[in-house]
């Protein structure tokens, strides 16, 4: 797994992809994750996605979140529901991805950390909602900055090509797009 996420950030992903292939294969064998390897899902469930292979995303974060619940994990909930969130976007399903926004925001709360606005920003974006993202993204983009998330200001400007995109504003969408496609690393 290790090895096929270097190959991913040296080579890029047309190159990896037999090796994440076969990191996912192995990690989705079929006998419960043992507590020592669970720790390594969120990185399976990663390859899974870059792979596009939803049904592996699916497998894996669903594995990756019950044995996080059922160790009462709460630290490692936000980003194991931050996966699982991805992949009920992606597909459409808004609703469970709400249901997931829901369940972050009363982790966060329950634990008094404060969590990044990116749920509710792609929300607004797959749902072509112009106003509530113009709403977010100062928010998200001040937060990214503030703690040096280059990943945070990825999500940012994907959402907002998102946006151009989904209203047929195709200049908008491009110039948004082309700086942000400058550090595929970064997805």
């Amino acid at each position: 797994l290790l090895h096929a996420l270097a190959v991913t950030v040296v080579d890029g992903c047309a190159v990896a992809a037999p090796h994440l292939a076969r990191a996912v294969e192995i990690f989705r064998g079929g006998a419960p994750a043992a507590p020592e390897t669970a720790r390594w899902l969120w990185l399976a469930t990663h390859a899974a996605r870059l792979l596009w292979d939803e049904e592996s995303w699916q497998v894996l974060s669903d594995e990756h979140l019950r044995l996080a619940r059922q160790a009462g994990a709460l630290a490692l909930l936000p980003t194991i529901v931050a996966t699982r969130f991805g992949l009920h976007l992606f597909a459409g399903e808004f609703a469970e991805a709400e249901a997931l926004h829901d369940e972050q925001t009363a982790i966060a709360t329950a634990t008094l950390n404060q969590i990044p606005g990116y749920f509710a920003l792609m929300l607004a974006a797959f749902r072509g909602q112009d106003a509530r993202a113009a709403e977010l993204i100062p928010a998200a983009t001040a937060d990214a900055e503030r703690r040096g998330e280059g990943m945070g200001l990825t999500v940012v400007e994907y959402a907002q090509t998102l946006l151009h995109v989904g209203h047929g504003r195709w200049a908008q969408a491009l110039a948004i797009a082309e700086p942000a496609a400058r550090h595929p690393e970064e997805s």
